[in-house]
């Protein structure tokens, strides 16, 4: 039976995320709230492809036509998230998806189509392996879980629960963002705007929460972190430098955790790093290997596959300058700026 492709219609969105949640391979970043976040945050276009049979989704491919300045438009699947590609019932479907994508990429006319696969599929395409993920699988057992972390960072954990930390949850924007926007500023980085994390909060509601640890009402360390299916994934963590004397953050990621465990959750994703970063060591020790990300790459007018992470030597001076503005100074031009590197 033959394969229909179109765009997704407002129809399709309670189909799309079912198919989501049904379909293995399919991430927490494939689902249909994406297009709104993009849209309401920063005005970027969803362009979301789909492939039905017999009126039926088997495929589906979430794009965001970004276009930024001082780089080039793009076609990303998808942007601000870390996983993306086509998802679909066969590995025929998933590369119709892709052509339909690589013409896309060319009818906009933007320099290239990226996607941020978990697993290399287009071997005619160039790929890009400088990011890797650290998934860690969880028991329902919070002893077992405590076992499986390494001895230094269970001394940790154990060092930070004697320092009188309270750990508060829910959706407190208040506690997060400040301490959020230090951390992304000391890293030389520029922060989202604000209302990208009031629409983070309101589209995916209580799948998003936010914990945040505090001492002498101080807070130390707070993270945003999402729910999907039997995994937790942490997202966007913050702290402020003292924390690291009292292993803040150690606490912070065991208590997730044993939260995630508690609601059934099988799989705690620690997020993204590159190589060679202070997240990446901070990551690694943690009782998971690296699993290296396969971001693939349709060169529509491009000649050579970029390179936007942190060590690249081209930002090194950028990232310098941007770790000494005052903090007021890299909050208001962060929003402005952050558009360029989703």
């Amino acid at each position: 039976m033959s394969i229909e492709l179109g765009e997704l219609a407002r129809n399709d969105e309670a189909d799309w995320n079912a198919y989501v949640d049904a379909a293995p391979a399919a991430t927490f970043f494939h689902r249909v709230e994406w297009k709104r976040v993009m849209e309401d945050s920063y005005g970027f276009a969803g362009r979301y492809l789909l492939a039905k049979r017999a009126g039926a989704i088997c495929g589906i491919l979430p794009l965001g036509h970004v276009r930024r300045f001082p780089f080039a438009p793009a076609l990303i699947s998808s942007p601000f998230t870390v996983y993306g590609g086509a998802v679909a019932d066969d590995d025929d479907i998933v590369q119709e998806l892709e052509d339909a994508a690589a013409t896309l990429a060319r009818s906009l006319d933007v320099k290239y189509l990226e996607l941020r696969n978990i697993d290399r599929l287009r071997r005619d395409w160039p790929t890009n392996t400088r990011m890797v993920t650290f998934r860690k699988q969880i028991s329902d057992n919070q002893d077992a879980i405590m076992r499986s972390i390494p001895g230094t960072r269970r001394n940790k954990i154990r060092k930070a629960m004697k320092c009188g930390f309270t750990i508060d949850t829910g959706q407190d924007l208040t506690l997060f963002l400040p301490v959020f926007s230090r951390s992304v500023r000391d890293l030389g980085t520029p922060i989202f705007a604000r209302r990208y994390f009031q629409i983070l909060a309101k589209t995916f509601g209580k799948e998003c929460r936010i914990k945040t640890l505090t001492s002498d009402g101080s807070v130390r360390v707070s993270a945003m972190y999402f729910y999907f299916k039997d995994e937790v994934l942490s997202y966007y963590t913050g702290g402020v430098p003292e924390a690291r004397r009292d292993a803040a953050h150690s606490l912070l990621y065991w208590d997730m955790m044993r939260e995630a465990a508690e609601f059934g959750c099988r799989v705690f994703d620690f997020g993204r790093s590159a190589l060679g970063t202070g997240s990446y060591e901070f990551k690694r020790f943690w009782g998971v290997d690296p699993t290296p990300l396969n971001y693939q790459y349709y060169l529509a007018n491009a000649k050579t596959v970029p390179n936007l992470t942190p060590t690249n030597p081209k930002y090194h001076t950028a990232i310098k300058v941007w770790r000494n503005l005052p903090l007021p100074v890299a909050n208001a031009l962060g929003p402005m700026v952050s558009r360029a590197i989703v």
